[in-house]
């Protein structure tokens, strides 16, 4: 049996078909059509990484026997891909992040964030050509206020700015929802999928599973280390270590998050 962690849409939903998305070393994205008929995309991730929202975790071996656009079908509790097919068991992890009512130790997290020598996707670009870290405060700010309008238009100017499979302003982002998660702070529903539209299909997944409240295992675990100031220092570093810069990228959105929850 293969471990899934799956928010809500699809714990609830049917028999399912759609297609391999795309395929890498160590994780293979499908692609399905819910019944509200939005395409939704299932990851299947080697087993020894760490849980991600809407995944199945599958030995590593078995992902390199997938070919992008072969057939998939979802039942509910088995998942075809080509040829091969995983039996399911449903985990009650869902990428949820708990809830506190005390503030987070935001000056210990900005002195580790402030002692980490690794780069940004943002360090790339000039002042001037990276206008996005400016969009990304109004947005943290429109939050804040609870103002959609603001925060759809800041969305906007920043969703899908950056290079990578995941641009730097949407890891930012999802840094940012993960803190306001954790503070219990409600944020208006402004990730719309015109606004996706702006970004990959692999960045638009995990923003819209922000959005709805569930995160990546290692966000969710910095986020209790801020609140409960256990080990933050080893989580903060678990988190920078992901993927090229998008690490960073994330610490640097619960850097503005804290910033301006403080205020």
């Amino acid at each position: 049996m293969n471990v899934a962690y799956l928010t809500p849409m699809f714990r609830q939903a049917g028999k399912m078909t759609g297609y391999v998305h795309s395929q890498f070393d160590k994780v293979v994205n499908l692609v399905f059509k819910m019944s509200n008929g939005m395409e939704r995309l299932l990851t299947l991730v080697d087993e020894t990484l760490p849980r991600l929202p809407d995944s199945i975790a599958v030995a590593k071996e078995q992902l390199s026997i997938i070919r992008s656009r072969q057939p998939a079908v979802w039942t509910g509790n088995v998942v075809c891909a080509g040829t091969h097919s995983w039996r399911i068991t449903v985990s009650d992890w869902t990428g949820a992040i708990s809830v506190y009512s005390k503030p987070p130790l935001i000056e210990e997290f900005l002195r580790i964030y402030k002692s980490m020598a690794q780069p940004d996707g943002f360090s790339r670009y000039s002042q001037t050509q990276c206008s996005a870290k400016d969009v990304l405060v109004r947005l943290v700010a429109a939050l804040k206020m609870g103002s959609t309008e603001e925060a759809c238009s800041a969305a906007m100017g920043c969703i899908g700015w950056g290079a990578g499979l995941t641009p730097s302003a949407d890891d930012a982002i999802m840094g940012m929802l993960a803190v306001f998660a954790g503070a219990g702070r409600r944020v208006p529903s402004f990730m719309n999928e015109t606004i996706l539209a702006r970004t990959t299909d692999v960045s638009a997944k995990y923003l819209r599973c922000a959005s709805e409240g569930y995160f990546s295992q290692l966000l969710c675990e910095l986020v209790d280390g801020m609140f409960d100031a256990d080990d933050i220092q080893r989580r903060a570093e678990a988190v920078a270590r992901i993927g090229a810069t998008s690490g960073m990228d994330m610490l640097y959105g619960a850097v503005i998050a804290c910033r301006i929850l403080s205020l």
